[in-house]
């Protein structure tokens, strides 16, 4: 339960419950409603300079736990595409050689014209059963269901794995989505992708390499497949490790990777690239370091146009494997129709052994600004600390700045006191300031929130 204030509201209150159940030792059943992810870290921006959607990873703890079960070469229920919940349960749980995940919850409709039917109050459901089979084999079926009276996104998929001789591992998924969005005026349309992947593992090398056949109508709103469809193709990386101690080095990797893409209507190109990269890791001084040196290059078409872009960069890492480290990786590269110039830099210690910081910068400035297909020049920026005041008692900070030329500007501070005087009952208190601007002489928009939290545990 909670409460918040905005700065010109009055103060206003809820409540949440959170209820945990698990009846033996493989099964769990976890029932939420109204819940509040205060205490989770926002999420930092990134800079993405491929058309492909950037993978966001889950930290909210009511998906988290089993939301491995879920795991497929195309992931089909992608946790991320949920926001606000206004309910939700989940039972996960394995019986004999079976593994069982459900998950089922609420969404509230979005503030002001729906765009869109995920924009209306909506019933998001997803299921999994896996069974292992003899030889460390398994075979699974997956069905996700996100739907109001307005439309629906449907996907479900049998995928298989089976283990071969010499580290191999074959691994197959055959998946079909559905769509219809009435506020769109769109469907319904289903799609088809079939895929076949190859993984080897064995001590020097890795390997890995997956073909797929993906229809134009192929749509994941549920799931994650990186955005590209009606395509047919493949793609791979090659990994070599090997220490060596004549060189006076820890270790060396060398990867390779690779893929081509062609339309399946046409056969032209639609996508294709190569990348090179060497990491070599080394003691000097007592200290642990670490070089990588990258080459990439592709031909990829965007809005009816055929790009050939490369990236070339060198990075520096100290005491790599630590918690405390300095590292700095800088580029050149040429994005669509731009040349650019990247650089990255960040920085983790610890201080007094109570608090610790986490800085993070990425820039990318593109020659007249922006490249061809309208990215500008962006500058990131984020800071993460910690602050263990006393035991139970802790102080988190998450600051960001995001400057893009020509379009907005944007800072974050979000600050979270949490305090556990008993175990697992938690006392949080949190503050949230945006500020973001449209143009420098455009009128800032800010909001402003302080929320209290506590969280109750009650063992049965």
């Amino acid at each position: 339960m909670g409460n918040s204030r905005h700065p010109d509201e009055d103060l206003s209150g809820d409540a949440g419950l959170d209820v945990k159940v698990q009846p033996s030792f493989t099964v769990a059943a976890n029932l939420t409603i109204n819940p509040d992810f205060t205490q989770i870290e926002a999420d930092p921006d990134q800079i993405n300079l491929s058309t492909e959607e950037l993978w966001l990873p889950e930290k909210r703890p009511f998906f988290l736990e089993g939301g491995d079960l879920f795991s497929t070469p195309t992931t089909l229920f992608y946790s991320r595409r949920i926001g606000e919940i206004t309910a939700g349960g989940k039972l996960t749980g394995k019986a004999d050689r079976f593994n069982l995940a459900v998950v089922d919850v609420q969404t509230p409709g979005e503030d002001g014209e729906s765009e869109s039917f995920r924009d209306e109050e909506a019933n998001f459901l997803a299921a999994r059963v896996k069974s292992d089979l003899p030889g460390a084999s398994s075979l699974g079926l997956t069905a996700v269901n996100w739907s109001n009276g307005r439309g629906y996104s449907r996907a479900a998929g049998v995928d298989a794995g089976v283990s071969l001789p010499a580290g191999f591992v074959l691994n197959a998924q055959a998946s079909l989505s559905a769509e219809r969005d009435e506020i769109l005026g769109s469907g319904p349309t289903e799609g088809w992708e079939r895929r076949v992947d190859v993984n080897h593992y064995s001590r020097h090398f890795e390997g890995f390499f997956s073909h797929i056949d993906r229809d134009a109508d192929f749509v994941l709103n549920t799931g994650y497949f990186g955005g590209r469809t009606n395509i047919r193709g493949f793609d791979g990386t090659i990994t070599y490790m090997d220490p060596a101690p004549s060189l006076g080095l820890h270790d060396v990797h060398y990867n390779s990777f690779f893929g081509q893409y062609r339309s399946r209507d046409s056969g032209r190109l639609n996508y294709r690239y190569f990348r090179e990269n060497i990491s070599i890791f080394y003691q000097l001084f007592g200290a642990w370091f670490a070089n990588g040196f990258d080459a990439q290059w592709s031909r990829e078409q965007a809005a009816g146009t055929i790009y050939d872009n490369w990236q070339a960069y060198v990075s520096w890492i100290y005491n790599y494997a630590g918690f405390q480290n300095i590292g700095l990786r800088i580029k050149r590269a040429r994005s669509f129709g731009a040349m650019a110039d990247i650089v990255e830099a960040w920085a983790r210690w610890r201080l007094l052994d109570r608090l610790s910081l986490d800085l993070f910068t990425n820039r990318v400035s593109f020659d007249g600004t922006r490249n061809r297909i309208g990215w500008p020049d962006q500058w990131v920026t984020n800071l993460t600390a910690r602050l263990d005041m006393v035991e139970n008692l802790c102080l988190r900070a998450f600051l960001q700045a995001n400057e893009t030329h020509g379009w907005d500007q944007l800072r974050d501070i979000n600050l979270l006191l949490a305090w556990e005087p008993v175990r697992r009952n938690v006392l949080y208190l949190a503050f949230n300031y945006d500020e973001q601007w449209d143009d420098p002489a455009a009128r800032r928009q800010t909001s402003q929130r302080v929320l209290t939290k506590v969280g109750l545990f009650m063992g049965f």
